[in-house]
């Protein structure tokens, strides 16, 4: 409702003004998107429905035309709960607010490779950055990406279950906070020649003991003496440009509502803990399935199955 009032005011706004309106919003698979200037367009709103991996399409057909998708925009989607896997193309260059808010299974980004920077809005009610929302567990950065650091975050600081990521060859530089406070990021695979500019604060509260760095073949001298790289400890050669996604969708083994947090089709020998948001252990469980009740609050859920582990958000 309050999009639809804001084209509405807008539309009016372009009548009264005499001035051209863009052509009128569209919908590709249940996504609906708004033509910009020239043949671009953005996408303005994903339904609530969408679940497990999605890619956000470089470009999108309708009635004969082709639309770069080059922005992402306010709120597009929000309280998507169900997303565990997103791309950003390279085509998109902008993200607007809360664009991503209450995303609460989102444990993998993949903002793809482009030599033209990203821009990333925040979100506004909590001051918080992008993905604040999102128990992140991998990120793949394949450029240069901008946001607002006079608000003391980054799209990804306080990411606390972080814990893998990998950068691309195009990304020259790490903006201020980027990781502050990844206090489980224990793996940074760089795919770039040239060691990234590091800016003020971007690895505060990383264990640069335990977090290994590795880089492309011949660079373990230049990122070991490179400012900000130089504190961490371990630098091997054998960067590895991917990020894999997600082993296993966990929307399709946990569910919660009301109170309670229903568990079912773990994979064999699976372990799932329950923590309190303050970090308290509320409940260990372990077998096929289960259902349990619990107070309101927000708990974090970790499914342990052999040497892998997948990270989410519940809030009840």
């Amino acid at each position: 409702m309050i999009k639809t009032l804001r084209a509405a005011a807008a539309l009016s706004a372009a009548i009264l003004l005499g001035t051209a309106t863009p052509s009128a919003a569209f919908t590709v698979e249940g996504v609906e998107y708004t033509p910009l200037s020239g043949a671009e367009a953005e996408l303005t709103g994903a339904p609530q429905t969408l679940a497990g991996r999605v890619a956000i399409p470089a470009s999108v057909s309708h009635d004969g035309a082709t639309y770069a998708v080059t922005a992402v925009g306010e709120g597009a989607f929000e309280d998507c709960s169900a997303v565990t896997s997103l791309e950003i193309p390279g085509s998109v260059v902008s993200v607007g607010n809360d664009a991503f808010s209450f995303c609460s299974s989102l444990a993998e980004v993949v903002i793809a490779d482009s030599s033209r920077p990203l821009t990333l809005g925040y979100i506004p009610n909590l001051n918080a950055g992008i993905f604040a929302d999102a128990p992140l567990a991998k990120l793949y950065l394949g450029r240069d990406i901008s946001y607002n650091t006079r608000r003391g975050h980054s799209p990804f600081s306080g990411s606390v279950c972080l814990s893998e990521v990998s950068i691309g060859a195009e990304v020259s530089k790490l903006g201020e906070r980027l990781f502050s406070g990844c206090e489980s990021l224990k793996s940074i695979a760089s795919s770039a020649a040239v060691p990234p500019a590091v800016g003020a604060s971007v690895f505060d509260g990383v264990d640069s003991q335990a977090c290994r760095v590795t880089v492309p073949s011949g660079t373990v001298e230049a990122y070991a003496s490179a400012p900000g790289w130089s504190a961490f400890s371990n630098i091997t050669d054998g960067a590895q440009s991917s990020v894999g996604a997600p082993e296993a969708d966990l929307r399709s083994v946990i569910t919660f509502d009301r109170g309670h947090l229903s568990i079912w089709r773990l994979p064999l020998g699976a372990v799932v803990t329950i923590c309190r948001a303050d970090g308290g252990e509320a409940r260990s469980v372990s077998g096929g399935g289960c259902d349990i009740p619990l107070a309101s609050g927000v708990y974090i859920v970790s499914v342990a199955s052999g040497t892998s582990m997948e990270v989410v958000k519940v809030c009840l």
